[in-house]
C-alpha cells in the first residue's frame, strides 16, 4: 500500500506532496528532471551542499509550464523551461546526459540562495 507520493522536480532540492502521478519511461513525471551543476558541468548535490533541501519545489500549473522555487528569505523564483534547443553534456554520477541550461537569472538566483557560484542550472 502507497501512503505517500512524493516528486522532486530539482535533484537534491525540496520535493512536493502529490495525490497521484503519471509514470513515464523514467518513472514519475517530473522527478529529478532539473540539477545544479558546477562551472565542470557535473551534477551538484545536497552531498556537497547540504541546504538545497531547504529548496522548496512546486511544479507550476499547465496553463504556464514550469517550477516555482522558494528559500526562506527569499523571494520565490519561477523557473520555465529552458527555450534553447543547444544542448550541454552534464556528469551525472558515472553517466553523462545532455542538458539545456535556464536563463541566466536562474543561475543567479540559485547562486545567491546557497551563497555559491553555479555556472548553470539545468
Amino acid at each position: 500500500m502507497v501512503t505517500e507520493l512524493w516528486r522532486y522536480p530539482i535533484k537534491s532540492c525540496g520535493g512536493e506532496a502529490l495525490q497521484q502521478a503519471k509514470l513515464d519511461k523514467l518513472g514519475i513525471q517530473g522527478d529529478r528532471r532539473w540539477m545544479l551543476i558546477d562551472p565542470n558541468n557535473q551534477m551538484v548535490t545536497q552531498r556537497q551542499i547540504p541546504k538545497m533541501c531547504l529548496i522548496q519545489v512546486k511544479t507550476s500549473d499547465k496553463n504556464q509550464p514550469g517550477l516555482v522555487v522558494n528559500y526562506p528569505g527569499f523571494q520565490a523564483l519561477f523557473i520555465q523551461q529552458p527555450a534553447s534547443q543547444n544542448a550541454i553534456a552534464v556528469q551525472v554520477w558515472q553517466d553523462k546526459c545532455q542538458a539545456w541550461l535556464a536563463d541566466e537569472s536562474v543561475h543567479q538566483w540559485f547562486s545567491n540562495v546557497l551563497a555559491r557560484m553555479f555556472h548553470k542550472f539545468a
